[in-house]
């Protein structure tokens, strides 16, 4: 999936890059920021994402899609539609520079055709598109204008500057059930950097935290509700993908009332401790709260003098992922090639917005250094799948020279007894997938500087087995998201980093 150069010997002024048995033509600049206006290598994993998403909606829909490339220069991704989506879809490119995209669609052998767009023109009539093979059409309009005249099933809006100055237009025609991509470009670093820039684009208030990358993709959600709400949608959000410093924003636009007023529910602010970083959601009243430190759980207040918290927002505060939108997304991109970067990335995503907790496994003493149980690891299955007992390796509860006791043959036959019932219940959770709202933002546990930090594997298993809700996070490395505060999860820190 990664773009490949290929060299022309005639072409001095540009070259050929192929990416998913797509050819585009850039020019040859000695300016980066010129040469990723026309390709990015860096956002081939969304664009393939944005891809497999396009496939999914196609397939639940008996009549062909129109669909429309607001992105960069090249027309890269509705070139890669038409390729591999063939006659499911009509795709128009919505570019200044249409023939940079005529020389694109020539060598990827994809017919095109101008469309100019008049006054008189009627949404939901579209030109006649010759039913040949591969053919999109080109407008060398700007993407505002062609959102107003033309209503979409799928966009995908990537701009270098800001999608503010989009969001408006899309909500304004888009059809029912609509999907629309918004490929983010470096907004996190505008949180700290220039936060009156993002007051201007979006209305919130933010600065510089450890969730800023979480905290930046809720402000631009929030945005698309407002907007969509004046025109009486409602937003669903599919998931949203983080790369390195651009973001990928997948939602799903719901005509109805109700919807738009439950969308506008949820764009809350939030509470946050500046010395300790702790965030509470902040209350939807109307009235003054009389001692609002009181609803941070953490004694910053207490000992330091002055005002230790801000108010951030106002931000989205639901969900973050459709998670049987994203099991469909993740066995699209199995079927297709399940060794890449995708995979991995919606394979994070999945368990990140399931975030379980397994409660049943109480006994935080069962867990050995590797943060599995030491009585279950015992246990080993042999070809025919039935339980083979192996002699019993030698621990810190029993020694070399020591017998069994009741307490410990006990205590093993309830940690089994636990972990059938944790398997049991996991296979009912999947079956009727019912899971609760994952939980806001994160802790990144590599800027808390504790001493002897064990794994993060062994930190989330500790947390569920003490019975809070704890997953990765594919938004930082090093970060837990967990339903426990900051004083609950240092103390089960502390637990673990003294065993």
């Amino acid at each position: 999936m990664e773009g490949q150069n290929i060299v022309d010997d005639n072409a001095e002024q540009a070259e050929v890059v192929c990416e998913n048995d797509v050819k585009i033509e850039i020019p040859r600049s000695k300016k980066h920021g010129e040469l990723m206006k026309y390709h990015n290598p860096k956002l081939a994993v969304l664009r393939e994402a944005v891809l497999q998403s396009l496939i999914i909606e196609s397939s639940d829909c008996d009549t062909p899609l129109v669909c429309l490339d607001a992105s960069t220069g090249s027309g890269v991704a509705g070139l890669q539609w038409k390729k591999k989506c063939d006659k499911t879809v009509h795709v128009v490119t919505a570019c200044t520079e249409t023939d940079r995209v005529k020389t694109n669609c020539k060598l990827s052998g994809v017919k095109c055709a101008e469309w100019y767009l008049d006054p008189s023109h009627v949404t939901g009539q579209l030109p006649e598109i010759n039913e040949s093979k591969d053919e999109i059409l080109v407008s060398p309009f700007h993407p505002n204008v062609v959102l107003r005249q033309e209503a979409f099933n799928f966009m995908l809006i990537h701009s270098n500057t800001s999608v503010a100055l989009y969001t408006d237009s899309v909500f304004s025609n888009i059809r029912q059930n609509g999907v629309v991509c918004f490929l983010c470009p470096n907004i996190a670093s505008q949180c700290f950097r220039s936060p009156n820039l993002i007051l201007r684009q979006f209305g919130s208030h933010v600065q510089k935290t450890e969730y800023v990358k979480e905290l930046a993709v809720r402000v631009v959600i929030a945005d698309m509700a407002r907007a969509a709400a004046r025109y009486q949608k409602g937003i669903e959000v599919l998931y949203t993908m983080c790369l390195e410093d651009h973001f990928l924003i997948v939602i799903r636009a719901i005509k109805n009332h109700q919807q738009a007023v439950e969308s506008m529910e949820k764009c809350r602010k939030i509470l946050h401790c500046l010395f300790c970083e702790e965030r509470v959601m902040y209350p939807s009243m109307s009235s003054p709260i009389e001692d609002p430190y009181s609803l941070i759980p953490c004694d910053c207040k207490k000992s330091n003098p002055g005002k230790t918290a801000v108010i951030l927002g106002p931000m989205w505060t639901g969900n973050l992922y459709n998670v049987k939108y994203l099991h469909r997304l993740l066995k699209k991109v199995n079927d297709n090639n399940p060794k890449n970067k995708l995979c991995t990335l919606i394979q994070t995503m999945s368990t990140e917005a399931e975030c379980r907790c397994e409660s049943i496994l109480s006994n935080v003493s069962c867990v050995n250094k590797n943060g599995k149980c030491k009585f279950c690891e015992q246990t080993s299955h042999s070809k025919n799948g039935e339980p083979l007992e192996k002699r019993p390796k030698l621990d810190n509860d029993l020694k070399a020279n020591e017998e069994p006791n009741d307490n410990y043959v006990t205590e093993r036959c309830l940690c089994k007894e636990k972990c059938m019932k944790q398997k049991d219940s996991d296979e009912v959770l999947t079956n009727t997938e019912v899971i609760q709202d994952m939980p806001l933002f994160y802790y990144d546990l590599q800027k808390k500087k504790y001493s002897g930090f064990p794994k993060l594997d062994r930190v989330i298993t500790i947390l569920r087995a003490s019975g809070y809700r704890a997953s990765r996070t594919h938004f930082e490395h090093q970060a837990i998201r967990t339903n426990a505060n900051l004083q609950q999860l240092h103390k089960v820190l502390v637990k673990v980093i003294k065993k």
